[in-house]
Order: C-alpha cells, then structure tokens, then sequence
C-alpha cells in the first residue's frame, strides 16, 4: 500500500533513490533497540530550608488568645502544641505565628 500525508493525499515513492538501504528481511512490527542515550531522571536537590527546624522556631509564636487581633502578648498563654486545649478559656485559640515571643 502506498503512503499517504497529512492531507490523505497518496504519496508515490515509486522509483525514488534511497541510496544503500537495503531493508529486506526486515521486521518493522517490533521497536528496535537504539545507542540513543536515555534521557537522566531529574535530579532532586536538597532543600535549603530547615523545615523542621522551622517548625521548632514557630512553636515560640503559639499563643492563646480569643482572636488573632485581641492578642497580649505581655499577658499571653504559650501554647506550643498547637492545640486550644492548652488555654484557660474555651473561648480561647491557639494562634501560631503571632508577634509573641517565649523567652
């Protein structure tokens, strides 16, 4: 069967000159290997934040308060978990990063 394009228009390859091709023999229903070099996997470079250090240092900014604009942090209750239930009211959150620090 002949070829067709990109446009389903048939192309004729009859008596064209391929030169020193000899492809009898061949099987084409099967890929063959090839000295191609294979593309290198992505590297992963290491990260140049301490994230858990970074989470330590956040710990010092969690503070009990009834919203985050109503924080004192001269009177403010650490909460360093990161959990409400370390507060003394229940109306109270526990705020991270707040401009409070712990000595």
């Amino acid at each position: 069967p002949e070829a067709t394009n990109s446009d389903d228009t048939d192309i004729d390859n009859e008596g064209e000159d391929w030169g020193d091709v000899d492809n009898e023999g061949e099987d084409w229903s099967t890929n063959k290997p090839t000295n191609a070099p294979f593309p290198l996997p992505p590297t992963t470079l290491s990260p140049t934040i301490d994230l858990l250090g970074r989470l330590e240092d956040l710990k010092g900014t969690y503070y009990c308060a009834v919203s985050w604009d109503k924080i004192d942090c001269e009177n403010a209750i650490p909460c360093p978990s990161g959990d409400a239930k370390e507060c003394p009211k229940k109306s109270m959150s526990c705020f991270s990063g707040t401009p409070c620090k712990g000595d």
